[in-house]
């Protein structure tokens, strides 16, 4: 989990200074990275948390 978080970021941080090559992000640039960060995190556990609901129905 760690990795993925860590590799998440530094995707981010790639597409930042690709989008601002001068370095300077703006206050809603931010607010857009964070969201880009929480957002395949938090669909990510929901699908792993439905995905073991449906295993454990099957009683596996």
């Amino acid at each position: 989990m760690q990795q993925q978080m860590t590799s998440s970021s530094s995707i981010a941080t790639f597409w930042c200074l690709t989008l601002h090559p001068t370095k300077m992000l703006p206050t809603w640039s931010m607010k857009l990275v964070f969201q880009f960060l929480t957002n395949p995190i938090q669909m990510s556990q929901t699908s792993i948390n439905a995905a073991s609901q449906k295993s454990a129905g099957r009683g596996e």
